[in-house]
């Protein structure tokens, strides 16, 4: 892991494997070529980018050949396979002036003021003409910059540098807030689960599923997406029948759920729970109940008992998402 890695490939006019504390890809290993070493940085090709980077060394970690599969394999990124996990990935980050358009076959970076398109990527099956294409996914960036893959997560992949490297905001809650709203504007009787997601499921580079909840207050693990109302179903598109992630408007958090927080320092126990459902009588949805226990860690790492709180399935989710809870609690702790 020492800076002598580096120079001996530099002597050596080889590549070198390093993990970069920056950039577009933090913490995962790449391997570069180093052209030059001066004032405490390293200029050098990056196989992962395919372009010349100059790198701060301070930030910078190199790996011994015999060490470089270990980190691989603990630092490889979560597999995307539709448009609508790599929605997904990037939606937390999006400013106020952008918006990501999602459609069944592309997905769009637009700058709300004037419309222009950022980032496109699409699905072109068949050539001008009609011939299968080889390369169908197209990616387009600024006026005249595109680039066509044959495989989709090259693409998506691509399309995360750039947005990454020129468009990232500060990770917010926004996305997941309004989509609640959304979920409460559209809430009617025999509602029909909808294709967009408030967090999709995914797998890590390990293989295992995941949710893309990540940026969340507590951890909203994959075994939960029945509580969110997140199913694989099959739907009919296109007189076909296809199995799509779909969103139900309703949730049904349960007693015994145990979300930890992202900080480690507090939990949440769920000792009651009565999920959502629509009202005949009042013709209005029933936002259900949670009441749960607050625990935090002592200073002997054990765990002790905090306030109760009693919230709607909502008002949770909400929590969970953000690490606020508004009501007083029913019971505060000694």
């Amino acid at each position: 892991m020492s800076i002598a890695l580096a120079h001996k490939a530099l002597d050596d006019k080889v590549s070198v494997h390093m993990i970069y504390a920056a950039g577009s890809f933090p913490g995962k290993v790449r391997e570069v070529i180093p052209s030059e070493i001066s004032n405490n940085y390293l200029t050098a090709f990056c196989k992962v980018r395919g372009e010349t980077r100059v790198f701060d060394l301070e930030k910078s970690v190199f790996i011994a050949p015999d060490e470089v599969e270990a980190y691989e394999l603990a630092e490889l990124p979560p597999r995307i396979d539709t448009l609508h996990q790599l929605a997904a990935m990037l939606n937390p980050y999006i400013s106020k002036e952008h918006q990501l358009e999602l459609q069944e076959q592309s997905l769009n970076l637009i700058n709300i003021q004037d419309g222009a398109l950022l980032i496109g990527l699409s699905f072109a099956a068949l050539d001008k003409n009609g011939f299968k294409k080889q390369k169908p996914w197209q990616l387009v960036s600024g006026d005249n910059s595109y680039s066509h893959f044959s495989k989709f997560s090259n693409a998506a992949n691509r399309f995360q540098d750039l947005f990454l490297d020129n468009y990232k905001a500060p990770v917010t809650y926004q996305f997941e807030l309004d989509f609640m709203a959304t979920m409460r504007a559209n809430w009617k009787p025999r509602a029909i689960a909808g294709k967009n997601l408030i967090c999709a499921p995914i797998k890590d580079g390990k293989g295992n599923q995941i949710l893309t909840t990540s940026h969340w207050a507590y951890h909203v693990k994959y075994g939960h997406r029945e509580a969110l109302k997140i199913e694989y179903l099959e739907r009919m598109e296109n007189k076909k029948a296809v199995m799509r992630w779909v969103q139900g408007l309703f949730l049904s958090f349960k007693q015994g759920d145990l979300f930890e927080s992202n900080s480690g320092e507090t939990s949440i126990q769920v000792t009651y729970a009565m999920e959502m459902g629509w009202d005949t009588d009042t013709d209005s949805m029933y936002e259900g109940i949670v009441t749960f226990d607050f625990y935090t860690v002592s200073a002997k790492a054990k765990w002790l008992k905090g306030s109760s709180f009693s919230l709607t399935q909502m008002e949770f989710l909400e929590l969970l998402i953000t690490g606020k809870v508004e009501k007083k609690p029913l019971v505060t702790a000694p």
